[in-house]
């Protein structure tokens, strides 16, 4: 009798510590399965992290590519003495490798598209992610008179190196490069590099009150541009296009800058003035003899050169 309860205490003991011993294996058990949730969703918000990082990194590698490519085109127009054909190719052999026509521009010295990839990537690596990158197209087209718009398409692959995570995205980067500052080629090219001038857009709201014309021959004297529909974008002027864009935009010229050679009588509206095309001019009351300007309508058909710079009542 006695040694049955001794069995039976014996039996209980045994339970409890196996009990207890189970309970250990599943305490440890859940806490090495919380433990790697844990590093699972760390590794997870790593990535979403980075994956916000990167696509603000790209849009900021897209502008100062694009921008800077858009300068090497310019800085080849100034050294050729030439506008520059088939822009898009030219822009993306300056935005991937650097270089145009095979020719390095140090303009573009670790600042290409290619650069800010390789960058991006060491970074990635620091945080044991694996990111890879291919660039299926880039564009670059005029959407309003005073930006040039870069649009880009990017196949994005991310990788944890622990393979807790993986993410790929097409994805379409469209960043906006305003032009104001740059240098219009029409002043370079068609004075054999006499005389340059760099775009600014006028900040006057009109330009002649009454018969005072002040605010018309300082917008002139400053160079000063505005948008015109049916005058040559800026990236047509980079191509020695003189016809007429939707995006156009145009200055008047100031005459008695440019050397005798290249005085003439006629529009100084620029495009004009420098192309091939002759229309009627009309000299404005009060401003220098030199100071004509034309009546051509914009392509719309709804307003003229005399009514874009108001001098109706002074031709």
């Amino acid at each position: 009798m006695v040694l049955g309860k001794k069995a039976v205490f014996f039996t209980f003991i045994a339970v409890m510590l196996l009990s207890v011993l189970i309970l250990s294996m599943n305490i440890n058990q859940t806490y090495r399965l919380r433990e790697s949730i844990f590093v699972t969703e760390s590794r997870i918000g790593a990535m979403d992290r980075f994956i916000d990082d990167i696509e603000d990194d790209i849009s900021r590698g897209v502008y100062i590519s694009g921008f800077r490519a858009l300068v090497g085109i310019e800085d080849h127009i100034t050294v050729e003495g030439d506008y520059i054909t088939n822009i898009n190719p030219n822009f993306y052999e300056l935005f991937i490798n650097g270089t145009l026509d095979g020719a390095n521009s140090s303009i573009m010295l670790n600042n290409t598209f290619k650069d800010w990839m390789e960058k991006m990537k060491s970074e990635a690596e620091k945080t044991d992610i694996i990111l890879n990158f291919t660039l299926n197209s880039v564009n670059i087209s005029q959407n309003n008179p005073w930006t040039i718009l870069v649009d880009t398409e990017v196949y994005i692959d991310i990788t944890d190196e622990r393979n807790t995570s993986h993410w790929s995205k097409l994805e379409n980067v469209l960043t906006n490069i305003e032009i104001d500052g740059f240098e219009d080629p029409f002043y370079r090219i068609e004075t054999n590099g006499v005389y340059s001038s760099r775009i600014e857009k006028s900040n006057y709201s009109y330009f002649v009150s009454g018969t005072d014309i002040t605010n018309l021959l300082d917008h002139v004297s400053h160079g000063y541009y505005v948008a015109f529909p049916g005058a040559p974008s800026y990236l047509m002027r980079l191509q020695g296009n003189f016809s007429s864009s939707e995006y156009g935009i145009e200055s008047l010229v100031e005459v008695d800058n440019l050397p005798s050679e290249y005085q003439h009588g006629g529009s100084i509206v620029d495009y004009y003035y420098f192309g091939n095309d002759d229309p009627s001019a009309y000299h404005v009351s009060g401003a220098p003899t030199w100071f004509r300007i034309d009546n051509q309508t914009n392509m719309y058909g709804n307003q003229t050169h005399i009514q874009s710079y108001q001098v109706g009542g002074l031709t």
